[in-house]
């Protein structure tokens, strides 16, 4: 089977998984709604946090999502940080806590672990965790058990672009919408590994989904009644055209709930690559 070329899913700066990402100035689309492909705003007790630059005159150039997972860390997609063509760490700043991207609170980005994440396609362990420079005034969001069951409901949330040709604007205001957890043969063009999850639309919803701009954004899983990670968006398994976000192609996401749970963990807690971890430590991780 030929390999598909992949499309990363920062915004305004697109290319395929590997290859040099140069900046693009997005244009705005006059007919885009804001909102993430299909979706709606996102419920109250969903939080997120936005990575922001100085870019093309923007002083807060939203360009990749991420999540709080402690008061001092969030956690996002690898390729936000390592690609050619994104912001170096010194250079980002972030807000999170309020669906307004542009308010909530505000925190330098201090220092960025990418783990063993594969420039080259298809850009596996697409996973990031982002120390600030200070403590934020959020509600953390800790990571899910599992993932779920095949065929179960996972909701993807993002400020990404507004329209399915993925050429408008980034929402203004938080989005969500609810996907479907698929068999990961549903994402071989990616192509995919045992660590990492398909997300596809429900049945019937082939314009539902994320866009340029949602890399690094969560999709939850609701546990318990509370939201929790299931994973980061790290790219799309569309093959023809890089720069749209229709179709019904299912997405790929790193997923967390696994073997980057515990590597996640020790990034938190500033440990070695190789220590143990407990279950203490996970609490203490978990508790900020």
């Amino acid at each position: 089977m030929r390999r598909a070329a992949v499309a990363v899913l920062t915004a305004g700066l697109v290319a395929p998984a590997g290859a040099s990402a140069q900046p693009v100035q997005p244009t705005p689309s006059r007919d885009a709604e804001a909102r993430i492909i299909g979706g709606t705003p996102a419920d109250r007790d969903i939080i997120g946090a936005s990575l922001q630059f100085a870019y093309k005159g923007d002083p807060n150039f939203h360009y990749c999502g991420a999540v709080p997972i402690t008061k001092k860390h969030l956690l996002g997609a690898a390729h936000c940080f390592l690609l050619p063509g994104h912001p170096k760490p010194e250079q980002i700043h972030i807000r999170a806590g309020d669906h307004d991207k542009n308010k909530g609170e505000y925190a330098r980005v201090a220092k960025v672990w990418t783990g063993d994440f594969g420039e080259k396609p298809p850009g596996v362990n697409d996973v990031a965790v982002i120390t600030l420079d200070r403590a934020i005034n959020v509600t953390p969001m800790w990571l899910a058990p599992t993932a779920g069951r095949i065929g179960g409901t996972l909701r993807e949330t993002g400020w990404g672009r507004t329209d399915a040709a993925g050429v408008g604007p980034d929402a203004a205001v938080l989005q969500q919408v609810d996907m479907r957890l698929a068999e990961p043969s549903a994402c071989a063009a990616g192509p995919i590994d045992a660590n990492e999850l398909c997300l596809a639309p429900p049945r019937g919803g082939q314009s539902k989904g994320n866009c340029f701009g949602d890399s690094g954004s969560p999709t939850l899983r609701r546990v318990a009644g509370r939201w929790m990670v299931a994973g980061v968006a790290s790219r799309g398994t569309r093959p023809d055209n890089l720069r749209r976000c229709d179709g019904g192609f299912p997405n790929i996401y790193t997923d967390v709930t696994g073997k980057h749970r515990w590597s996640i963990i020790r990034a938190v807690l500033g440990l070695e690559d190789s220590a143990p971890v407990s279950a203490a430590d996970e609490a203490r991780a978990a508790a900020g």
